[in-house]
């Protein structure tokens, strides 16, 4: 039972530095985190139903979702390199961390459609 309170605490840090570092953002992150992990259960119901699932496609569908993990690190180094550039040239316009919820934003999107995917698969 320690080891479960302890994972609980430490989800419950991680999920909280993320959002009081990212704002709004880390809802979107935390959303689209959520959404990867639905469309993965889905999509293996809905291949187990069509009696479709096999380890090479939910391999597959992981190296996909580590693809995207890359891709918001990426869009996220960007926003910090972006967001110094604009202080140090005075630039006057900051908007933390756009390229990261735009990427967010659409990967949340196509995640649902993912979902909705599935869903009809299922019946």
């Amino acid at each position: 039972m320690d080891n479960l309170n302890e994972f609980k605490i430490m989800l419950t840090a991680g999920i909280t530095a993320v959002m009081g570092l990212l704002g709004w953002q880390g809802v979107l992150l935390l959303g689209w985190v959520v959404l990867m992990l639905i469309d993965y259960i889905s999509g293996s119901w809905a291949a187990k139903r069509l009696g479709d699932w096999n380890s090479k496609a939910a391999r597959d569908g992981v190296m996909h979702k580590g693809g995207m993990v890359l891709v918001v690190m990426a869009a996220g180094m960007a926003d910090l390199v972006l967001g110094a550039a604009w202080e140090q040239l005075g630039m006057g316009f900051a908007w933390p961390y756009l390229i990261l919820a735009l990427v967010l934003m659409w990967y949340c999107l196509t995640e649902v459609g993912s979902i909705l995917e599935n869903a009809g698969k299922m019946g």
